[in-house]
């Protein structure tokens, strides 16, 4: 977004890739022929999911609810995973490691407003903040913080709701509506507070009243971003306090972009939002206190400048003059009176332009209408980005334009920013390039580029664009991954990932903040945001943390796959189809003894596996978990869990 007045410059990040963590000898995976041990339990209650309705169609639904994951891993404790029934029953599903079975399933809570769900709703999502508490949102009115005791032991016990939430305050009492749980975290203050932060989205329309209203102050970029898109993504960012054990809402915060999420989750300490998307996303409200900028106009120097009150172009004979006015004006409610050396406007009894013009015009020749269509746009009005009759991707339809045309009495050129000489403030134009002027540019510079592949056939190609395979095209839309500040209260850190495709994101060595793996090459590599206080923003950076060696490619030909994981380890990595398949990819390990490649003489040490597991009965897979030790994989009927560590040890 354009940066106003004050704003901090984002830290760009360059993503340098760790050498030391790159296999440039990398020779494929080798198909394994090993049986891995999978263990299964029944899940016979019917596992609760919802798809999109009609009105849900926009590229943000389909990631949503196409990519919604059923089993719900709790990252304090391995091999541990919740699952909602369709009576909206919470089971706790865990394996146990020394008896090599599961445990029995336990119901361990009752989502409350079962009977309350409406059309249209979002999946019920459960997030993980701390050892003892969960955070459970019901899709389309309520989220619960809930106590769980210890989750490490199959208890008794039952859950227990510490706080209840159906609204939340911004400019007004807004019910929820339909939603999606994207993250939670729970931290204590320096003064030993007991905080806890919940990230919200909601898929919102346009034309909602104060998303609308948002839309019509803010800047023209936004607009251009968010022309494509029929909704916006919504996030709020709400903050619990504890105290005396009971929770209360301390602060809210929203947030706003035009397009679906990759990758969002909080810091550790409630600083930032980390947000990966195709545009980036701006604070649009504070709950307890104002916006610490303003959107306003700039031109290229930063300097603010006075939105013009009409725009103007030129050729050799005439003047073109646009003035926008509401949508229901008559011409009868309209005054032009055009003098050879001076002009005069009015509308509804107020001057709009008066004044001597810088040059004479042909009076007798020159007239005005109304064209019911706006070709003005104030958003594009800036130095930076020119008024062109083609540039009308942001037009606002509530307004239509008054078009005046004077014929020039001599071809001389007319300079400066108003039509008329000594302008008051109140009546401010501004000169744009005229379509034809622009066209005439771009055909004298027609011989210094081409719009062929080749201009010179006879030329060898150093790249020969019809040996590129599907996986090697770039992304259509570039992709930021931003860190967005509580207290600067916009964009602090950002890094481009266009070029590459993004994968999947995992949690890795225990840290609370989800790594994200993208395509560098061939390769999938690991970036891992720090957890840092803000203190230390100037080092802030992501940290390559691990490779999964042609990745890349692997993914690209699974074409049915769904969901893609790996353990905090990075010992493997896995790629579950849409139904019955799953594809576990092992890191390079050392075999017993080197092999010698007869063809090449190359010494081989390590090996790295493939293994593909096939499900029986073959059902639609629902969801997946990834731990150290095991795959668990969730589908329609059943709990698979697929060991995976003993292969390796073995």
């Amino acid at each position: 977004m354009k940066l106003v007045e004050d704003m901090p410059n984002p830290i760009f990040l360059d993503l340098k890739p760790n050498r030391l963590l790159l296999d440039s000898k990398f020779d494929g995976y080798k198909l394994s022929l090993d049986t891995l041990p999978i263990y299964i339990t029944p899940f016979l209650n019917g596992v609760d999911r919802v798809g999109a309705t009609d009105d849900q169609y926009s590229i943000q639904h389909a990631k949503l609810f196409g990519l919604y994951n059923c089993l719900h891993g709790d990252p304090f404790n391995s091999n541990v995973s919740y699952v909602v029934d369709r009576n909206w029953t919470v089971h706790r599903v865990a394996f146990s490691n020394e008896a090599n079975t599961f445990e029995p399933l336990q119901e361990v809570w009752n989502i409350p407003t079962r009977t309350e769900q409406t059309m249209g709703r979002h999946n019920v999502n459960i997030t993980f903040p701390s050892e003892r508490y969960v955070v459970v949102s019901d899709g389309f009115s309520t989220f619960f913080i809930v106590e769980t005791g210890d989750r490490s032991v199959n208890e008794s016990t039952s859950w227990k709701i510490v706080h209840e939430q159906k609204e939340i305050q911004e400019h007004s009492i807004h019910k929820l509506g339909q939603f999606t749980l994207l993250d939670s975290k729970m931290y204590k203050s320096s003064t030993h507070e007991v905080f806890l932060d919940i990230l919200l989205l909601r898929l919102q329309n346009k034309s909602d009243t104060d998303i609308s209203e948002f839309l019509d102050k803010h800047d023209g970029e936004f607009l251009a971003m968010s022309a494509n898109h029929p909704f916006v993504s919504k996030i709020n960012w709400l903050t619990f306090k504890e105290d005396a054990g009971k929770w209360s809402s301390d602060c809210s915060r929203t947030l706003l972009g035009p397009s679906a999420l990759d990758y969002a989750c909080l810091e550790r300490e409630g600083s930032a939002v980390l947000i990966a998307s195709e545009n980036h996303f701006a604070f649009y409200h504070v709950s307890n206190e104002p916006l610490r900028y303003t959107k306003k106009s700039k031109n290229v120097k930063g300097t603010e400048v006075e939105k013009p009150d009409y725009v103007w172009m030129q050729n050799n004979t005439e003047i073109t003059i646009l003035f926008k006015i509401p949508i229901g004006a008559r011409k009868t409610d309209i005054t032009v009176d055009v003098k050879p050396s001076s002009i005069c406007l009015v509308y509804g009894g107020t001057p709009m332009l008066e004044g001597e013009l810088l040059q004479n015009v042909k009076s007798d020749e020159s007239v005005w209408t109304i064209n019911p269509h706006s070709v003005i746009d104030e958003d594009n009005t800036e130095d930076s980005e020119p008024f062109v009759s083609g540039n009308l991707s942001t037009l606002q339809s509530q307004y239509q334009s008054l078009e005046i045309i004077l014929q020039k009495a001599s071809e001389v050129r007319w300079e400066g920013e108003s039509v008329v000489k000594g302008v008051s403030s109140s009546s401010q134009g501004q000169q744009v390039l005229d379509p034809e002027a622009v066209a005439n540019i771009q055909e004298r510079l027609n011989h210094l580029c081409s719009d062929k592949w080749n201009d010179d056939p006879l030329r060898t190609n150093i790249c020969d664009p019809q040996q590129l395979e599907d996986c090697d095209c770039l992304p259509a839309d570039t992709t930021s991954f931003m860190r967005l500040d509580k207290n600067l209260q916009c964009i602090s850190h950002v890094a481009s990932l266009g070029g590459h495709q993004w994968l999947f994101s995992a949690r890795v060595h225990g840290s609370s903040i989800p790594a994200m793996c993208i395509r560098h090459d061939v390769d999938g590599l690991l970036w891992q945001p720090p957890e840092v206080d803000n203190n230390l923003l100037d080092s802030w950076t992501l940290e390559h943390v691990g490779t999964f060696s042609a990745m890349g490619y692997v993914q690209a030909s699974k074409q049915q796959r769904k969901f893609t994981a790996c353990p905090p380890d990075l010992s493997y990595l896995a790629i579950c189809d849409a139904s019955k398949h799953v594809y576990i990819y092992r890191q390079p390990h050392e075999i017993g003894s080197d092999l010698r490649n007869r063809k090449t003489g190359q010494i081989i040490s390590h090996v790295s596996k493939q293994h593909v597991v096939s499900l029986e009965p073959p059902l639609e897979i629902l969801g997946a978990h990834a731990t150290d030790d095991f795959l668990f994989v969730l589908t329609t009927q059943n709990v698979h869990a697929i060991r995976v560590k003993e292969v390796v040890d073995e």
